[in-house]
């Protein structure tokens, strides 16, 4: 029986798979991994041989196929479950909750359901085969599912198993994996409160904030001083079909701290004040391809890269200039032709 059920089942397998994939995203759920998994005959004799009392046949065993679904925090796991009871038929005698029944054991404090698929996905042409087949789902989170393999791995399975003499050990280390666990969800609810805070200050003009990827991805998405750099930049080269692209925030942590950028405000201020200066040294800096028209895309930060340009010439020197490209995306390799393009600047007198 089990032979000529398995076809079906490696059918089954890659649909599951994505079925689930597509419901998480539906509704906004981060997974890190969706498995799914077909026991072998083996497993299964045993699994009969064990417990013959409950298991008669094949299709007394609910856990055949197995899907893992692995959330990256906490919350993701009880999001998961009320998707999964609203779209699958749920068989209550055997699905458990393991968080409640075993609140000890971290690594297999997770969510495990026995379904099938309810009658609305019955009527989908593609899922009609699958009709009266039982699967178990387990949700569990990425640390969670860290622990349990590692327990699967040495074999432990009840601390009765477990040598005396570090079961204490076991037990510590759960617990700092479940802190863990529960401080990465709060690290990830602590940053989206902060990231609506900041878009609130960035809107109410109050910029006395720190740089970093949060406040700066922000600000340059609502800066009006950025926007309209970027858009006499577009003009001046006399072509329509520039456009601004990305949004490359990482890459300017290191350039801005290495100017003594600090705040918000302060990156405000310095971006006003030389507005016309940056433009101007973008316009020189790309002469050829202005003239040819070569430019068709500026990037997002293209007037922070510029900014950074007229602060090192403002104030050249060899080891500044090398200082700046050695913590830059530019790389070192083109050093050479960039500090040739500066001297070029000052050999011809040019000022911004």
């Amino acid at each position: 029986m089990y032979e000529s059920q398995k076809a079906l089942l490696e059918l089954l397998k890659p649909r599951l798979k994505t079925l689930i994939e597509i419901l998480s995203k539906e509704n906004n759920i981060e997974v890190h991994d969706v498995q799914v998994r077909i026991k072998e005959k083996d497993s299964l004799k045993k699994k009969i041989e064990k417990k013959q009392e409950k298991y008669k046949e094949l299709n007394d065993i609910t856990d055949v196929v197995g899907i893992r679904i692995i959330t990256y925090f906490n919350d993701g796991l009880d999001k998961m479950a009320k998707v999964i009871e609203k779209e699958f038929k749920i068989d209550e005698q055997n699905s458990v909750d393991k968080r409640v029944m075993d609140p000890d054991r971290f690594g297999y404090s997770s969510l495990h359901y026995v379904v099938e698929f309810n009658d609305e996905t019955l009527r989908f042409l593609e899922y009609k085969q699958f009709k009266g087949i039982k699967f178990e789902i387990q949700i569990r989170s990425i640390l969670q599912h860290a622990w349990a393999e590692i327990e699967h791995d040495i074999g432990y399975k009840s601390k009765k198993e477990i040598p005396r003499e570090i079961r204490r050990d076991f037990s510590r280390i759960a617990g700092l994996l479940e802190i863990a666990d529960n401080e990465f969800l709060r690290i990830k609810k602590f940053l989206k409160n902060y990231e609506q805070e900041v878009e609130k200050k960035i809107e109410n003009k109050s910029l006395e904030i720190p740089i970093d990827k949060i406040t700066l991805l922000e600000y340059m998405e609502k800066s009006s001083i950025i926007q309209l750099i970027n858009q006499e930049m577009r003009t001046k080269t006399g072509s329509k079909e520039i456009i601004v692209t990305g949004t490359e925030v990482e890459a300017n942590l290191d350039s801005l701290e290495f100017f003594g950028i600090h705040t918000i405000a302060q990156l405000d201020e310095l971006l006003k004040e030389k507005k016309e200066k940056i433009i101007n040294f973008y316009l020189r800096w790309n002469k050829d391809k202005v003239e040819r028209e070569l430019l068709i895309s500026l990037p997002r930060d293209i007037s922070l890269f510029y900014l950074y340009y007229l602060l090192v010439f403002e104030n050249y020197s060899v080891k500044k200039l090398k200082n700046y490209v050695s913590l830059s995306p530019i790389g070192n390799e083109n050093i050479n032709s960039i500090m040739e393009d500066f001297q070029e600047l000052f050999d011809t007198s040019f000022t911004p």
